[in-house]
């Protein structure tokens, strides 16, 4: 399952969006095609665990956490000013990946207590 957070510019958790249509919703102004499982693209898909990307908006940053088989890429014809970076180490202020994953799943009514 892919999942869409906003961020605004102080670093704050917005909307969350797990929905394939809604996340390729918000990345299409921004010049970013979103790729959901079983789709055909021209980019590569994650292949294995998951990936976050963070991309920089107006208005903050959003944040895509990528499952296998799932990606995000410069839409056709966005040009080089679309700047996606892997989060392999979260910019200032964003959670990284398990601390991203950990709040995800408070937001969505799971847990990942094994209480």
């Amino acid at each position: 399952m892919g999942v869409l957070a906003v961020f605004d510019r102080q670093g704050r958790w917005g909307d969350t969006h797990v929905c394939d249509l809604r996340i390729a919703q918000h990345l299409a102004p921004v010049g970013v095609s979103w790729y959901p499982v079983g789709s055909e693209s021209p980019a590569r898909a994650v292949d294995d665990g998951v990936q976050l990307f963070y991309l920089r908006v107006d208005s903050g940053h959003l944040g895509v956490l990528c499952e296998p088989g799932e990606w995000v890429a410069p839409a056709p014809g966005a040009g080089a000013g679309v700047l996606l970076h892997e989060a392999l180490q979260a910019p200032p202020g964003l959670p990284a990946i398990d601390d991203f994953i950990a709040h995800m799943l408070v937001l969505t009514g799971h847990s990942d207590d094994d209480d």
